[in-house]
């Protein structure tokens, strides 16, 4: 009787959402490896920049420019991470077009893109690789990009739009984290990751 109650107890949750019914997955699109590697130099370099005031403003302001959200003090996590990719493909000549994930500063809306028009993979972190998050029953998340691979789940990001403490002092803006690909972030769960196979010129 007892194991009955349990078990229709846990089947509630899952229909209810209280418990994570999907575990994480990773869907893995193609992209140049030139302009993988040219926008990853360029979201390194972007470490260390910050708000002027703590309210998404100040030089990050740049990042949703290139959505064309004119001073926008909007959430800029995802719209950091396209703003690489454009300023990569400028860089190297290549159309905005060849950009791999699409113009959009939701985090889920990039991860459901390569979920639709990926393949799926072994849920496995590579450097390049994007992680999301989310909030439960909601849209809006989280997403950052691996720039090292450590063990046990364990990698280093660059992170638009996070806080850090440094000297007694609450700094937001661009920096590197350290995550865990299965761990929550606060309200934040994993939604999964988001792959690339590296196309080289000459397979172009």
């Amino acid at each position: 009787m007892m194991k009955k109650i349990l078990l229709t107890l846990a089947l509630g949750a899952l229909l209810t959402g209280e418990i994570s019914a999907i575990p994480p997955g990773k869907y893995v699109l193609q992209a140049r490896a030139d302009l993988l590697e040219k926008s990853r130099e360029i979201a390194l370099g972007e470490i260390g920049t910050v708000e002027k005031s703590g309210r998404n403003d100040g030089e990050v302001m740049k990042y949703n420019a290139v959505m064309g959200w004119r001073n926008s003090r909007a959430p800029y996590c995802a719209s950091g991470v396209y703003w690489c990719y454009a300023f990569a493909a400028d860089a190297l000549g290549i159309n905005r077009r060849e950009i791999p994930i699409p113009q959009t500063g939701l985090a889920n809306g990039i991860f459901a893109y390569a979920k639709k028009f990926g393949k799926p993979a072994r849920y496995s972190p590579e450097i390049d690789d994007l992680i999301v998050w989310r909030y439960r029953r909601s849209s809006r998340g989280h997403i950052e990009r691996i720039t090292e691979v450590g063990e046990k789940g364990w990698v280093t990001t660059v992170a638009f739009n996070t806080e850090i403490i440094s000297d007694g002092r609450q700094l937001c803006g661009v920096f590197a984290k350290r995550r865990n690909i299965y761990h929550p972030i606060a309200k934040l769960t994993v939604r999964g990751l988001v792959g690339f196979e590296k196309i080289e010129r000459e397979e172009l």
